[in-house]
């Protein structure tokens, strides 16, 4: 049985570098590549040098766009139902900064756009707004805290609702 505290001869994939290592976590001292292996010194995975910044992360934008983008795809692929999209995007909305709204709107082909503005015409207006705020809520909740979570939400819902009437007008596109 081989001692693990035992160096081993490693290669950096990289420069080709030889140099020993006891972790199976290689460094090259050449280039710095970080990088794991298994037990028989293959290279598994490949890190971030050291010193290299971090890539940077999406923008909360970009964030937003790509979970548009994901619901549609899912929409389009039939693993979701329409309502279940409709839903989905409006518990999305709630959540969304008001600058992100128009980009995301953007990503949605026009007869998509025109099936959720409805679908907000037909969902929001006879509930006056106020839809159960459940999701937003943490567990267990009474009918009080309920009813001033609707309240609260009320404005955003309302916001939202007119900025999709907004956004059909701009694109011009009509309902039907």
């Amino acid at each position: 049985m081989r001692n693990l505290d035992e160096p081993r001869i490693r290669q950096c994939p990289d420069c080709n570098t030889s140099f020993s290592s006891v972790q199976s976590t290689g460094i090259c001292p050449a280039c710095q590549l970080v990088f794991d292996v298994n037990a028989k010194g293959n290279v598994l995975r490949r890190r971030t040098r050291i010193g290299e910044p971090k890539p940077p992360e999406a923008s909360h934008k970009e964030q937003a766009i790509k979970h548009v983008r994901k619901h549609l795809r899912s929409l389009d692929a039939l693993r979701i139902t329409t309502d279940e999209f409709n839903f989905n995007l409006l518990l999305h909305w709630v959540g969304l900064p008001k600058e992100y709204w128009t980009p995301s709107a953007s990503e949605m082909p026009n007869n998509v756009a025109i099936q959720f503005s409805q679908y907000l015409d037909v969902y929001l207006i006879p509930l006056d707004y106020k839809p159960s705020p459940t999701c937003f809520m943490v567990g267990p909740f009474d009918p009080d805290s309920v009813g001033q979570k609707k309240q609260e939400l009320e404005p955003r819902y309302r916001e939202i609702h007119e900025f999709w009437r907004w956004h059909i007008q701009e694109r011009g596109i009509t309902k039907r």
